[in-house]
């Protein structure tokens, strides 16, 4: 399983890298005006939902397929299949029409700090972008197949031409059309990866057919799972855009930067929470179909702290360094001072919830293939409310730093109620391991975020304008060597669990080669 996360973490790592490129042009060519302020509201409402959609129509379909597989017959695991694919594009062309034709009303809710030419050119967009929702449908259903098969290869590079389409649109159709370019691209690109998925899937002989029989019970196993689930993740992605939405309140440019800021502080959490969950998702399910929940608990229980010896000193180093990687980034073309110091400080505030809502992910992945959907519905709802009203209160009386802050409360308070939910659950032991385990860890981090500090202070400033940018490379880079090699120091001295497996992994890869 070290491997196949390993294998996703490199595909994610070239997908999250191309979206960062899209984020930079992005940000060099509209920087934070109210052009940007529509077309990453949009994204993030429309894409990013589309993400979420196909996520849980993984968690769900995958534990199902497996358990049918396990359990019945191939006949009856086929029946399945087709049926549910046939469901699912017959629901999701309904509600790509649906979401089309009455985007004047949501446009309207969503954007009320929006003027009417911004009004009209988002809802110019949502029709160009709602064809991404069936799209992501028909990419889902293919690679749900090939994870329950266990293979990872295909859908991972085939999720990757999503992201080059906004990179197609941003290098060759903005300069002819505007801002639609990005539309464009996006949706041609999402079409291509249904296109190449599908394409090796018939070719490993497990393509779906779609079928006019009448649905039958097995394939009403997924739909009564995954309904609440989409539900719920539609709600979870909306509570993350509240506060854009509420940024379009304050004037232009406003939810453009909490857009950059906070797509760059999920850069490399959203590269090893996804990739972990997917690699480890086979196995629960196996474990929960052959009722072997003793397997189940050490199997979470060593991922939750493999995830934690991660994320900690990742928000650790971005926590020191976050200012300059945005800098970095961003501070080009028509991205001002202003813009980067709107950005730098949502940064530092969303920083603050990063890493509980990494731990979220995985823990709300793990609850889903379970089939707790009923909690994760009422919880999304919960959610939905108390980030609206943190929201409320916190702009009223901190005006814009209020808005990242808020999204951060929330995020903290998302995996304080899962955790408290699972603690409760008899399947689950060993969370004294894991707690023990956090707080080796986070030692480990504060020595290493001491010691970057420290170098940081020592390194002499150059005023040379040519050397700069290069300069400032250098410096990054340096500073995140000598962390990442600070803190293995550490938790190699601490005895981190985590820091021993993978230094026996090497050692056992190493002495194969030899």
């Amino acid at each position: 399983m070290l491997r196949r996360a390993s294998l996703l973490i490199f595909v994610e790592l070239l997908r999250i890298c191309i979206t960062m490129v899209n984020t930079i042009f992005i940000a060099y060519i509209f920087g934070a005006t109210a052009t940007a302020d529509i077309f990453l509201l949009l994204y993030n409402l429309i894409f990013r939902i589309g993400e979420r959609i196909r996520k849980s129509i993984n968690v769900t379909f995958v534990p199902v397929y497996i358990n049918y597989k396990i359990n019945t017959s191939e006949a009856k695991t086929v029946r399945m299949k087709n049926a549910f694919a046939t469901k699912m594009l017959f629901f999701s062309i309904l509600g790509m029409f649906v979401y089309a034709i009455s985007s004047p009303y949501w446009v309207k809710i969503t954007g009320f700090g929006f003027v009417n030419e911004s009004r009209t050119l988002a809802v110019n967009l949502v029709w160009i972008l709602s064809p991404v929702i069936f799209f992501f449908v028909a990419f889902s259903i293919c690679e749900s197949i090939f994870i329950s098969e266990n293979r990872f290869w295909i859908p991972s590079i085939s999720s990757v031409f999503s992201v080059l389409g906004l990179l197609f649109g941003i290098l060759f159709l903005v300069k002819y059309i505007n801002v639609y370019g990005l539309a464009v691209g996006t949706t041609i690109g999402t079409l291509i990866s249904v296109i190449v998925s599908y394409l090796f899937l018939k070719r490993s002989g497990l393509h779906f057919s779609l079928t006019l029989d009448r649905w039958q019970k097995d394939e009403k196993i997924v739909s009564e799972r995954l309904f609440p689930v989409i539900c719920s993740n539609i709600i979870l992605q909306i509570v993350v855009v509240v506060d854009k939405i509420f940024a379009t309140h304050l004037g232009e440019g406003y939810s453009s930067t909490l857009s950059y800021a906070f797509n760059i502080s999920m850069v490399i959490p959203s590269i090893i929470t996804p990739a972990m969950l997917t690699s480890v998702l086979p196995t629960v399910s196996k474990n929960l179909a052959e009722k072997d929940y003793g397997s189940f608990s050490v199997l979470f229980n060593r991922f939750f702290k493999h995830l934690s010896f991660v994320i900690i000193p990742i928000c650790g180093l971005l926590l020191l360094l976050g200012d300059s990687v945005i800098q970095l980034l961003l501070h080009r073309g028509k991205f001002d001072n202003t813009a980067l110091e709107n950005t730098v400080i949502a940064f530092n505030y969303y920083l603050i919830g990063v890493m509980a809502h990494c731990f979220w992910v995985f823990v709300a992945g793990i609850l889903m293939s379970m089939g707790k959907v009923k909690y994760l519905v009422r919880s999304s709802l919960f959610f939905l409310v108390i980030s609206i009203a943190f929201d409320s209160i916190l702009m009223k009386y901190l005006g814009y730093i209020g808005l990242p802050l808020a999204t951060s409360l929330v995020f903290i308070a998302q995996l304080a109620l899962f955790l408290i939910f699972l603690v409760k659950d008899s399947r689950f032991y060993g969370f004294n391991g894991i707690i023990l385990h956090i707080i080796k860890v986070s030692i480990a981090t504060f020595c290493m975020m001491l010691i970057v500090l420290k170098i940081k202070g020592l390194i002499i400033k150059t005023d040379l304008v040519e050397f700069s940018y290069l300069y400032q490379v250098l410096e990054l880079a340096l500073l995140v060597i000598i962390g990442s090699a600070s803190f293995m120091f550490v938790s190699r001295c601490l005895k981190i669990e985590s820091m021993s497996y993978i230094f026996e992994v090497f050692r056992r890869v190493i002495l194969r080669r030899i």
